[in-house]
């Protein structure tokens, strides 16, 4: 009999690396929590740490002021992580300690880092390198162009743009997953929101939104400039900052909210903190804290600096729910239901196994039992004659053989199926056929009496009866 297939849905894939515990999208904290430090990196090799307030409170002299410092990244403990031209990079923490430093063979040029600690960093010479927590090289991986910007996600999964117009998925072991290039010209900045979304901006004056699998989901154009850096917050709102010196808010539509003249010159960093503050760095020495509506909360204007990147919250708004306060040691956030992620599941049926079972029944009746009885009779008369008046007796035996034949037949057919995907039929077929043959010799004796002198026999008949039955 058929088996019924049972459909096997295909397995909608995921963003979590293989034996990893995946970590749960969250875009709001259930209680507001302080706005933390801001961290600025300027030209000089200094890392600057302001207050909520916007008082300058640390400033580090991360890097020989002869070397760029161009890119810096903070961990949820408030530690900063800084590159230069120097070609190292440097992790500090929020006191002003460096805990431990790498160098690379040539610039290093962007920075991210993970939940876990994990730091990655692009290069001039084209390579993405991912350090240990505590600065042990884990992977490299050959970009083949200028590596400008760099981050990643909340599952280790590695984002970069190059000078060849390309963004690159990696996994958390280096393997590329998708390629982009439909930017025609250097990603200058990268982003990744809760949900896995790209944002890349481009000297071709566009940010691309993209989805989790590398597809386009749509583009915004910045007039004729350069979109430096994007950053984003909890809703899945961009931030860009170009060289009109402006900063734009767009919602996740690419639609355009708000817009805030920053600068006469070049905003070449912007972040986003938990509360939706923007934060933005120029190279003409402007420092401007914004409210999420784009109203001014504060400015510094250091004319003598020229700074290049500033950072507030880890990758500045790749993962919310890890954002970190350099004054709180534990975070306790609570994920809500906002937004729901429901994922679309392609159920693929898949037979297992389609198995069409088509008995071919084969009764084989042997034999055809057509018994043949062959009687043989030869009857011995021995005659004393005895010489009388009585008439003569003529003695004629007439044998007639009515056999009794008894077949019984025991049959268990053949089972022969057809079978797809094999399945297992052992038919077991056993013909015994009995045969009970019973033959029942009646012979009968008529008198012929005639007037021949009287002889009176003695007749002592011997019968011989030969059967044969013959079976096939």
């Amino acid at each position: 009999m058929p088996i019924t297939p049972t459909p096997t849905p295909s397995e909608t894939p995921t963003n979590t690396p293989a034996g990893t515990t995946p970590v749960t999208p969250s875009n709001t904290p259930t209680a507001p929590l302080s706005d933390p430090d801001v961290y600025v990196g300027s030209s000089e090799g200094i890392i600057r740490k302001i207050t909520p307030s916007g008082v300058v409170d640390l400033a580090i002299q991360a890097h020989n002021n002869s070397f760029v410092l161009t890119a810096i990244a903070v961990d949820p403990d408030g530690n900063v992580y800084s590159v230069s031209s120097d070609k190292t990079v440097r992790k500090i923490n929020s006191s002003g300690v460096e805990l431990w430093s790498y160098t690379e063979i040539n610039d290093i040029v962007s920075v991210a880092v993970g939940p876990l600690g994990n730091v990655v960093i692009g290069s001039f010479n084209g390579t993405v390198r991912k350090l240990t927590s505590t600065g042990g090289s884990i992977w490299v991986h050959d970009a083949g162009a200028y590596v400008r910007a760099i981050t990643i996600d909340a599952n280790g999964f590695v984002y970069f743009g190059t000078d060849d117009n390309d963004v690159v998925k990696l996994s958390p072991v280096g393997g590329v997953i998708w390629t982009y290039s439909d930017h025609t010209n250097d990603i200058l900045g990268i982003a990744v929101d809760y949900l896995n979304n790209v944002y890349s901006v481009s000297r071709d004056n566009t940010l691309h939104k993209l989805n989790a699998v590398g597809d386009f989901i749509w583009s915004f154009s910045d007039n004729e400039v350069d979109i430096n850096n994007v950053a984003l917050d909890a809703d899945e709102n961009s931030f860009i900052c170009s060289n009109d010196g402006e900063v734009r808010k767009i919602n996740r539509h690419g639609t355009v909210i708000w817009a805030f003249k920053a600068s006469v010159r070049k905003v070449l960093g912007i972040s986003v903190d938990i509360n939706d503050n923007v934060y933005l760095c120029s190279n003409d020495g402007v420092i401007n804290k914004l409210s999420s509506t784009g109203t001014l909360i504060w400015g510094i204007n250091e004319r003598a600096s020229k700074f290049n990147d500033i950072a507030s919250s880890p990758l500045s708004g790749t993962f919310p729910n890890l954002w970190g306060r350099s004054t709180v040691v534990t975070l306790t956030q609570t994920p809500t239901p906002t937004p729901t992620v429901t994922p679309t599941v392609t159920a693929t049926s898949t037979m297992t196994p389609t198995a069409t079972v088509t008995p071919t029944v084969t009764v084989t009746a042997s034999p055809t039992v057509t018994p043949t009885n062959t009687a043989t009779v030869t009857p011995t008369a021995t005659v004393t004659p005895t010489i009388s008046d009585t008439p003569a007796v003529t003695v004629t035996v007439t044998a007639t053989i009515t056999p009794t034949v008894t077949a019984t037949v025991t049959i268990t057919p053949t089972v022969t199926p057809t079978i797809s995907d094999t399945p297992a039929v052992t038919p077991t077929t056993t013909v015994t056929p009995t045969v009970t043959v019973t033959s029942t010799v009646t012979p009968t004796v008529t008198p012929t009496i005639s007037d021949t002198p009287a002889v009176t026999p003695t007749t002592t008949p011997t019968t011989t009866v030969t059967i044969t039955p013959t079976t096939p």
